[in-house]
């Protein structure tokens, strides 16, 4: 029979589960921001491309600009007739100029393209960028600024941060005191389905954690908890319950058997 600690153990375990699920950044902003260009009788280059406003730690991005003729805004694609320099830059948080490429591949007949590597982003916080180019008789540039954060979305709220930390040690708190409770039923081979699957249900419950940590919040005290359970976590809330169960399972059909026997003698 279930007892009451085991139902409200359940319950917190699957409400966690299901809040887990539902988190939603509520500041999280779109990835792209339209940019747009006015057009003058004044000669220069101008430029579209697609704005980011926040892009994911210690992964690449590839950056597209497209260049047109400030004067009647006919695109500008030919390097050898029309652009003589074209040169990109990336600046940290500190200001520190991390990166330059002098006149970028046209990847088709519109867009120059640079590929920045994932080791360029490996400090969160603001980063701007300056694409510039000129021909021998007049130029143009633009800047932009996006941040790089743990998700790629906009940082989480602090209510929301402290949300998860809050879940995850409840579940690691409910999943150790389901081991010691699992451990001492085991010991008197009292161990049932439901107990067995109030511990994969726990341990289930971490990885709904962990997802919703790396979507939506990327807060790394969490992750590391949640990792470190992870790993330690089949073993203690899986293989040791399952052997319980087993064990429980077997020697409970072998008592049966034993009575059965000694009824009819």
């Amino acid at each position: 029979m279930q007892t009451n600690w085991q139902k409200q153990a359940l319950v917190l375990v699957v409400l966690i589960a299901a809040i887990s699920f539902c988190i939603t950044p509520a500041s999280a902003a779109p990835p792209f921001v339209e940019t747009s260009q006015t057009y003058s009788n004044t000669p220069g280059i101008v430029f579209e491309f697609p704005g980011v406003s926040y892009h994911k730690y210690n992964t690449s991005y590839v950056f597209n600009y497209q260049s047109y003729n400030q004067s009647n805004g006919v695109p500008i694609i030919n390097r050898t007739t029309n652009i003589v320099s074209c040169v990109f830059h990336l600046y940290n948080l500190s200001g520190d100029h991390i990166f330059v490429e002098n006149n970028p591949i046209l990847a088709d007949q519109y867009d120059w393209e640079i590929f920045i590597a994932a080791e360029n982003f490996t400090i969160l916080g603001d980063y701007q960028v300056i694409f510039h180019c000129n021909t021998s008789t007049y130029g143009g540039f633009v800047a932009s600024n996006f941040e790089v954060t743990n998700t790629g979305n906009a940082p989480p709220g602090d209510n929301l941060t402290i949300f998860m930390i809050i879940a995850t040690i409840a579940v690691i708190g409910g999943m150790i005191y389901l081991l010691f409770y699992t451990i001492q039923n085991g010991l008197m081979a009292d161990v049932d389905l439901k107990m067995l699957g109030m511990n994969v249900v726990a341990y289930m419950a971490l990885f709904v954690l962990l997802f919703a940590n790396q979507t939506y919040i990327g807060d790394a005290l969490a992750k590391t908890m949640l990792d470190l359970f992870i790993s330690v976590g089949a073993l203690n809330n899986v293989i040791i319950p399952i052997i319980l169960f087993a064990f429980s399972f077997f020697k409970a059909k072998g008592l049966h058997k034993f009575l059965k026997n000694e009824r009819i003698g």
